[in-house]
């Protein structure tokens, strides 16, 4: 029998897989040139009208060293003029992923191309290291990871503001201003529309008063003379954690993009990671403060495999024990539609769509990518 209290190590090396293997599976395409691609098309992915590395802001806190929280720049070619803005918010499961990798800098060229400012922006994640030695100092993992998502929310508030304090400096029409996000990064977008302050304490925190407010944070400058409400959420392959904080107070509009056979992010609701509770995993893991565990004979059985400083078995029954454990329920892009019907809201559901539907089988951007690009544009041209 797999215990979760007898096994805490493996109970974070389970965690670690699940998530990488989604940031692994999802966030990139491939960059060498096919003789089978377009190459006006191609070639447009190859350049990079862009400033890197803009800070946004630093945190302190006595768990974690200071931290930059930082953005990609991309511009249109039109200068001097004040133009509309799209924030992208990166996938890979809270734990991983970059605002450089692959999807995040395709969307944020492609807009750029159709006269936006666009932003690929890093915020917050679950801190590794520091979950490991929480985990074993009987700390609650579950608690942790929601209060470094509760975190990253805060992350999304202070760059919205940020970026209408230097509207100027970046050309920015702050009436025009967008907020998109992709798995993880959409479920930050999501929850910037439906979450309170009350919500917020209730479910991540049971009621608890922490004083760190959701919508400041002390970075380098908090901007509080300025409002973080954009001008409408774009969410692809995202999802909430509570229903119940879907409101009618805020009319934003939203534009939701899902695959219908998601196994990572549900389309309608349920638990995360279906698609690893149902097959065999193979990857290996370069985190070297996991180190190498015992197994016994009994649980190698039917176990998947692992690669980490050599084979490492895992009970196939613990991957969906520790993914109930220490995941939250998500209500999915269906769910969220039917309930927020008449609101100015709209779900395109992308058939036999996988978490994965921007990039094909090669590992370029696919069919159903472009056709997710057009649907951005027209919600945002509709505005």
């Amino acid at each position: 029998m797999f215990s979760l209290y007898q096994n805490s190590n493996k109970v974070l090396l389970l965690f670690v897989v699940m998530f990488s293997l989604v940031y692994t599976s999802s966030c990139n395409y491939r960059e060498e040139r096919d003789s089978g691609v377009d190459k006006e098309v191609w070639d447009k992915y190859l350049c990079d009208d862009s400033k890197k590395n803009i800070a946004y802001g630093v945190y302190h806190s006595k768990e974690r060293e200071a931290q930059r929280l930082q953005f990609d720049l991309y511009f249109p070619q039109e200068l001097h003029k004040k133009k509309p803005l799209l924030i992208f918010l990166h996938s890979g499961g809270f734990v991983k992923g970059h605002k450089g990798n692959g999807i995040a800098t395709a969307i944020c060229k492609d807009f750029a191309r159709a006269g936006f400012v666009a932003m690929s922006a890093n915020y917050r994640l679950i801190d590794l290291p520091n979950f490991y030695e929480f985990n074993r100092s009987g700390g609650s993992p579950k608690r942790y990871i929601k209060q470094s998502i509760y975190d990253a929310v805060r992350d999304v508030y202070t760059l919205i503001r940020y970026c209408k304090a230097n509207a100027d400096t970046y050309e920015i029409d702050t009436s025009q201003i967008y907020l998109a996000g992709y798995s993880a990064g959409a479920m930050l977008a999501l929850n910037t529309l439906f979450l309170n302050q009350q919500e917020a304490d209730t479910y991540f925190f049971n009621g608890e008063d922490t004083g760190e407010c959701l919508d400041c944070l002390p970075a380098i400058n908090t901007y509080q003379e300025y409002t973080s409400k954009v001008k409408g959420i774009i969410a692809i392959s995202g999802g909430i954690f509570d229903e119940n904080h879907i409101s009618d107070i805020d009319d934003t509009p939203l534009l939701m993009i899902h695959g219908n056979k998601d196994q990572i992010v549900p389309y309608g609701k349920g638990k995360p990671f279906e698609k690893f509770v149902n097959k065999e995993i193979s990857m290996e893991l370069p985190f070297k403060y996991i180190g190498v565990f015992e197994y016994t004979e009994e649980e190698r059985q039917g176990t998947v495999k692992v690669t980490l400083k050599g084979d490492v078995g895992i009970p196939k029954e613990a991957i969906k024990l520790v993914r109930n454990y220490l995941t939250m329920d998500i209500t999915g892009s269906k769910r969220i539609s039917q309930r927020i019907r008449g609101r100015q809201a709209k779900l395109i559901t992308i058939p036999e769509g996988s978490h994965t539907f921007m990039v094909n089988e090669e590992g370029y951007l696919s069919d159903d990518y472009f056709l997710m690009r057009e649907k951005m544009y027209e919600f945002v041209r509709r505005r």
